[in-house]
């Protein structure tokens, strides 16, 4: 029987200290997930999440309006409109599950049993998981991102746990089952939960085939159930975003790009990142054999996998951001923080110690960089945008033409007596010259506003609609906020403000 951890060496009297720090790091990253939650508006995918999710629809309705054309599978936004329905809409509201599946995320590292038996692991890994900006900054968002990376992690862990089951000769059929169950739900929260489950029960199948055959068939049809219960819903989907599958997407693959964001949400400094991921392959290229243990093939392989397939889906329809290439930074930190261990428990006694400064100085970087982007970030101001609206002279009754987005996106933050003033306009053309629905901008009365167009910039935008209306660009006022253009007509402004 293989034993499942090497020995331990003497004397690791910094052990408890390194603990007690990667503690208070652990601490002061969940608590720094409550920072400001409700400071800065929603911006754009958030009042995605907020229109999606609204209760209120029924049930068909919300099915065919906001879910069937959607790209993403229906599992998170059905959760946040029951969710919705009991606590309510409010910006904290709605951004505060994500900073539960972002406290579960640091949990699976304390909670999932088997996948190490070093408790220096245990708190170092979850010490890099609270830490890691893509948690602190996605746990603040009413995003499905909290969620896949919590469920990533949960699969990456338990895979490496049943590995080391195999290799002690232990029953794998309740955490393979477990394994089905997780991955069922990432797949049906994120499209790319399938490729962690691809990566994960693929990794486990050849780990099977070389120390213990016996198992596939366990393994096999765990990962069959995880498939087949998602292949119905993938088929009904796809007939409905066909058209968004043809590789005309709305995402633009920039691997370079991606790959650089992804290291520093992973770390805070993608040089960081880059030095990790060469120390991971020389630790390998040095000791190859390490590749057959449990805790070195299982998230290599899923890691390589994961990585492989979005490349290969990439080929046909862009999918490839830095959000969604976060489900590589459970394997890869558990490959770093498994290195790290390692060379604690070998190397004599100072550069021990070294080594478990590096572990704890990643965490510490990462918390850094965390809080730095939470400070300097703006989101797009939906909030300050719709205040510049309500607060325009004469507009109270007045028409409120939107352009591009839905009507619920700009009703979220208005007051509810002017919601029903919302009027989604366009550029395009009719039979008889202007579009009907540009009519009534033409004489809105004393109110300057001609149109508001939600995360919408640029001097183009201002030329169409100056063209659109027949009056001239330079009697066309831009006011902005982030992500916004308030459109307003020069003549109208000035008789309105008296000036």
């Amino acid at each position: 029987m293989t034993p499942l951890a090497p020995p331990r060496p003497r004397g690791l009297g910094g052990e408890g200290a390194a603990i007690l720090v990667l503690g208070c790091l652990i601490a002061l990253a969940a608590i720094l997930r409550f920072w400001n939650i409700g400071g800065q508006s929603l911006w754009l995918d958030e009042l995605w999440t907020a229109a999606q999710s609204d209760p209120g629809l029924a049930f068909g309705q919300w099915l065919e309006e906001w879910i069937l054309g959607d790209v993403h599978p229906p599992l998170y936004i059905y959760l946040m409109r029951q969710w919705q329905q009991f606590f309510g809409a409010g910006e904290i509201s709605l951004r505060l599950p994500s900073v539960l599946f972002s406290l579960g995320f640091i949990g699976t590292a304390a909670l999932i049993p088997g996948w190490t038996s070093s408790p220096f692991r245990r708190w170092l890994l979850a010490g890099w998981f609270a830490c890691t900006p893509a948690a602190v900054i996605y746990a603040q968002e009413a995003r499905v991102y909290a969620l896949l990376l919590m469920l990533s992690a949960a699969a990456v862990l338990l895979s490496v746990a049943i590995a080391r089951r195999i290799e002690a000769g232990q029953p794998i059929l309740r955490p393979c089952l477990a394994l089905s169950a997780v991955i069922l739900v990432a797949e049906y929260s994120h499209y790319f939960g399938a490729l962690v489950g691809f990566g994960c029960f693929a990794a486990l199948t050849g780990f099977a085939v070389i120390r213990d055959r016996s198992r596939l068939g366990t393994i096999l049809v765990s990962g069959s159930m995880a498939l087949l219960l998602f292949l119905p819903w993938l088929i009904f989907h796809a007939a409905h975003i066909t058209d968004q599958l043809s590789g005309s997407f709305w995402i633009t693959n920039n691997w370079e790009r991606s790959l650089s964001q992804a290291a520093r949400l992973a770390v805070g400094l993608p040089l960081l990142c880059a030095v990790m991921a060469a120390a991971i392959m020389l630790a390998f290229a040095a000791r190859p054999g390490r590749l057959c243990r449990a805790d070195g093939f299982v998230p290599v392989v899923a890691l390589a996998l994961m990585l492989g397939g979005a490349l290969l889906i990439s080929l046909h329809t862009p999918v490839i951001t830095d959000r969604n290439l976060l489900i590589l930074l459970p394997p890869f930190f558990l490959l770093a923080v498994t290195l790290i261990d390692r060379l604690r428990m070998v190397l004599p006694g100072g550069l021990r110690f070294l080594a478990v400064v590096v572990g704890i100085a990643v965490p510490v970087i990462g918390l850094g960089a965390s809080a730095q982007r939470l400070s300097a970030e703006v989101k797009d101001q939906w909030r300050e945008a719709a205040a510049q609206v309500t607060g325009l002279p004469g507009c109270g009754q007045a028409i409120l033409p939107v352009y591009r987005w839905p009507e619920e996106f700009y009703a979220y933050y208005l007051p509810p007596a002017d919601r029903p003033h919302l009027n989604s306009v366009t550029l395009e053309q009719g039979a008889f010259g202007l579009a009907t629905a540009w009519m009534p901008l033409v004489s809105i009365g004393t109110c300057p506003l001609l149109i508001w167009a939600g995360h919408v910039g640029g001097d183009a935008l201002t030329g169409e609609v100056a063209q659109a209306l027949g009056i001239p660009r330079d009697r066309i006022v831009v006011a902005r906020t982030k992500g916004h253009m308030l459109l307003l007509d020069h003549r109208d402004l000035e008789r309105a403000s008296g000036s």
